[in-house]
């Protein structure tokens, strides 16, 4: 009887009422903003070093950071939540940076950079190796 009385009803009130249809929006996981919204991912390996009467390893770790999302328009509109910043390391940049801690370190700052600069493209870097050619394509 009770089963009859709740089919009777449910068809009463879908006739006479109007058809609505609720859409809800996805819902996606975000963190909220602080110190532990990223992922830290560690790889490494260590290779032992035979010396006498001591215990050396060489190893290599190489670390990388991920930031997790903070707010879901990151998910709906990447293009804008992942846009490059207006900041951009630029040579000027590296120089204003280098001045300043020439500077802290009492060398000179501004004028010690120059006289680099000058005897960097006079001299040529090339057959200190690595370090050499990355000296010699940052002053000049």
């Amino acid at each position: 009887m009770r089963f009859v009385f709740g089919v009777l009803m449910f068809l009463i009130v879908s006739v006479f009422t109007e058809k609505v249809w609720v859409h809800r929006n996805p819902r996606y996981l975000t963190f909220p903003m602080g110190v532990g919204n990223k992922i830290q991912v560690i790889a490494g390996f260590g290779i032992p070093v035979e010396v006498e009467e001591t215990s050396v390893t060489f190893g290599l770790i190489v670390k990388t950071n991920y930031g997790l999302p903070t707010n879901a328009s990151q998910f709906t509109q990447p293009d804008v939540a992942f846009q490059p910043s207006d900041s951009k390391m630029t040579r000027w940049y590296l120089y204003r940076s280098l001045v300043t801690a020439l500077e802290r370190l009492s060398l000179g700052g501004k004028d010690c950079l120059l006289r680099s600069i000058c005897e960097a493209a006079v001299t040529p870097l090339g057959h200190n190796g690595l370090a050499g050619q990355l000296l010699h394509v940052i002053l000049t």
